[in-house]
């Protein structure tokens, strides 16, 4: 063996990406966030009720050129922002508005290997539809090209499909979770099923406002009072939505700053929304939370700020 030559264990795609590999919400929450960086307006999610039967993620985005495939899908640790840069490019027919990727490191492609060792791309433009099974490999690349087709086809788009061989999702709980991870979009429809799910339109806000902390980040909080909505199964704390995406899970704290005592009414009842396009470098690649650094402490300190003004509003008020 040459020792100067790279060469990957079959299991390298699962090991480095265990949580998009092992967690099917993850995975199906990524292929959501693709199809958002790919300019999709409309998102179909074929769940199964049982395995060995397919499940489909299909969008009407850009589509990629058999150049483009090789080039982002078979790139390891494709770096999005560097390649195409942050702001999502949409296909031509379509009317554009301003988003901001969420791609950072290409891993959200790997979604399929949730549920098989193999999976197929359909993705068309310009006329043109390139078809990929991609398979688990081992050696000079973790993953490879088994088949590669093309055939005529109108429009743009790309469709992601397998037959479900482990970590079969259930199509309510999905729901649930998509709905409560990207906020509501008129211009962004997710269905699974066939089923058009609601991206978080909350009920129950009390407040909002609108700042700007001393780094020039534009900040909007929103408040919801769980007394005011129906659901009950909602997690408090503060929830950043950055770019129309949930980061991690509301918490109380964050960093080095406690926002309210997880113990007290106060902490019990509200949610509080901080929405923002300005944090989007600060965030981590795979949205589990944020950077640690004077940046944002400096923002969790601004926050803290308003936080409190509420909670002491709110005690003059009866909300």
């Amino acid at each position: 063996m040459d020792n100067n030559v790279v060469s990957f264990e079959e299991n390298y795609i699962f090991r480095n990406n265990r949580s998009i590999t092992s967690n099917n919400d993850i995975a199906l929450t990524e292929f959501v966030a693709n199809a958002w960086d790919a300019g999709a307006h409309n998102v179909d999610i074929t769940i199964p009720f049982e395995e060995h039967e397919k499940i489909i993620v299909e969008d009407d985005g850009t589509g990629m050129t058999d150049e483009e495939f090789r080039n982002r899908w078979m790139t390891l640790n494709y770096d999005r922002q560097k390649r195409q840069g942050k702001e999502v490019t949409f296909p031509t027919d379509v009317e554009s508005s301003k988003r901001i990727a969420y791609g950072r490191n290409g891993i959200g492609r790997h979604g399929m290997l949730c549920f098989s060792d193999s999976y197929t791309v359909e993705t068309w433009k310009d006329g043109k539809c390139n078809i990929y099974d991609i398979v688990v490999s081992q050696g000079d690349s973790p993953f490879k090209i088994l088949k590669h087709t093309t055939t005529d086809k109108l429009g743009h788009g790309t469709r992601i499909s397998t037959f479900v061989l482990r970590h079969l999702p259930d199509a309510d709980a999905m729901t649930n979770i998509l709905s409560a991870r990207f906020l509501y979009d008129p211009k962004f429809v997710v269905k699974i099923n066939g089923k058009c799910i609601d991206l978080s339109q909350h009920k129950g806000i009390v407040f909002s406002k609108e700042f700007e902390t001393p780094t020039k980040a534009n900040l909007s909080m929103i408040v919801i009072d769980a007394e005011k909505t129906a659901a009950k199964s909602q997690q408090h704390g503060i929830a950043f939505w950055i770019s129309g995406r949930l980061v991690g899970q509301p918490s109380w704290t964050y960093g080095k700053t406690t926002f309210l005592d997880g113990r007290f009414k106060a902490a019990k009842r509200y949610t509080i929304i901080i929405k923002s396009d300005d944090l989007i470098d600060d965030v981590l690649p795979d949205w589990s939370g944020f950077v640690d650094s004077s940046n944002m402490e400096n923002v969790y300190h601004c926050i803290k700020t308003e936080v409190d003004e509420f909670i002491n509003l709110s005690n003059e008020k009866s909300y």
